[in-house]
């Protein structure tokens, strides 16, 4: 019985000192210090969906696309800048100056309209010496054209003369000369002298100032007046109303 008891004593005992020197994996894994999985996995710590995709970074489309940012049509296209048209209409078309209509409008330095159509421009061998006279107020409109050179075009003008004195007074003009196109319509206003044979004008409106000479004739015959303005090599023919 002593024996006995002594063997199952040391067996016990062996089997103590195996259980100290051999640690099962699963206790080697470290249970107590944390494992892998606790101390947290990619999946736990934050996948990159948990940490913020890119998509929920902000995507391109959500910091702004450029068409949130103003396309070229948001910033303003060439029409919403303003289009040649815009622009050109405030500062006075080509057209505005054209057939028919006044540089600066219909009030633009006086309101005289005109009285006849245009004249083309005919060519003469000569043209006559001019003779003077007392110019007679009236509205005087033009009813020929002359040249000695063989110069084209066109003259369309009526000349509203106001005498204020002998030899003085003032001038309204609307007028429109043409070359291979129709030029401007101009309405002026001057004052006028004369002396001998030259009429001379200076320019009140628009143009302040500027100088014209003629030398002219006024020719009455059969009722009708007219006022014959030469420059150089071209002849006005204007006739009273």
């Amino acid at each position: 019985m002593s024996r006995r008891l002594a063997f199952l004593l040391l067996l016990t005992s062996a089997f103590a000192c195996g259980d100290d020197d051999v640690t099962p994996p699963a206790d080697a894994g470290s249970a107590d210090a944390a494992i892998r999985l606790d101390a947290g996995t990619t999946e736990d710590a934050g996948t990159t969906e948990d940490a913020g995709t890119t998509e929920d970074a902000g995507t391109t489309e959500d910091a702004g696309t450029t068409e949130d940012a103003g396309t070229t049509e948001d910033a303003g296209t060439t029409e919403d800048a303003g289009t040649t048209e815009d622009a050109g209409t405030d500062a006075g078309a080509m057209a505005d100056a054209g057939p028919g209509t006044r540089d600066a409008g219909p009030d633009a330095c006086h309101s005289l309209d005109f009285g006849r159509e245009e004249i083309a421009l005919r060519r003469v061998d000569s043209l006559p010496t001019m003779t003077g006279g007392e110019i007679p107020s009236g509205v005087y409109d033009a009813v020929d054209y002359q040249t000695t050179t063989g110069s084209s075009g066109a003259y369309r003008g009526s000349w509203s003369i106001t005498s204020t004195g002998a030899g003085v007074g003032t001038m309204e003009v609307i007028q429109q000369l043409t070359g291979s196109a129709p030029g401007p319509i101009i309405p002026r206003r001057y004052t006028w002298t004369t002396a001998g044979v030259n009429l001379s004008r200076v320019e009140t409106c628009p143009n302040a100032g500027t100088m014209q000479s003629f030398t002219y004739s006024i020719v009455t015959e059969g009722g009708t007046t007219r006022l014959l303005a030469r420059s150089s090599t071209i002849l006005f023919v204007l006739e009273r109303r």
